[in-house]
């Protein structure tokens, strides 16, 4: 299992299939890496920080704190909008 994208409509939803992916990933003797993993949570039509998802234990990064970089792009949270960074913005991410 390389990569895993979840979509459910509400945050219980996805609480419930992460807990049903930790037992699994416990029998199987394999660990989530929740430090490469992030989560967007979006309520009303806005992305929330109000819900935090964990795995194994540890919380899962929100998009809007930081951003990830996925099949060769950065993404991250700019205006309300999930987009990609530029090169500029990227490199003062990494710098500062």
């Amino acid at each position: 299992m390389d990569d895993l994208t979840l979509t459910k409509k509400t945050h219980i939803q996805a609480r419930w299939m992460l807990s049903v992916l930790e037992e699994a990933a416990t029998w199987s003797r394999m660990r989530f890496k929740p430090r490469n993993s992030r989560a967007l949570v979006i309520r009303k039509g806005q992305p929330t920080k109000k819900f935090n998802l964990t795995v194994q234990g540890d919380n899962i990064s929100s998009i809007m704190d930081s951003p990830i970089k996925c099949l060769g792009k950065w993404y991250d949270m700019l205006h309300s909008k999930i987009g990609t960074i530029s090169s500029a913005s990227r490199t003062r991410l990494l710098k500062g």
